[in-house]
């Protein structure tokens, strides 16, 4: 089962930032799948792993470095 996670910033875009994000996440086998950015003041990346163990550690190194994370929550 696949399990996924939710991180929201404050607009405006930040393409270097989600790159970070990006290379984070991977080393969880994580993969940002979709970016919604038709939000009214923030930008939201979501990012499937393939398990719910990786993508917990992925939420934690990511809330400790300052993000906003919703989930993990299966997928």
């Amino acid at each position: 089962m696949t399990a996924m996670i939710e991180i929201y910033y404050k607009k405006p875009e930040d393409l270097r930032r989600e790159e970070l994000t990006r290379e984070k996440v991977a080393t969880y086998d994580g993969e940002i799948t979709y970016r919604e950015i038709d939000l009214p003041d923030s930008v939201c990346l979501t990012v499937e792993f393939p398990d719910w163990e990786r993508a917990e550690q992925a939420t934690t190194e990511l809330r400790n470095s300052g993000e906003h994370v919703e989930g993990p929550s299966d997928y």
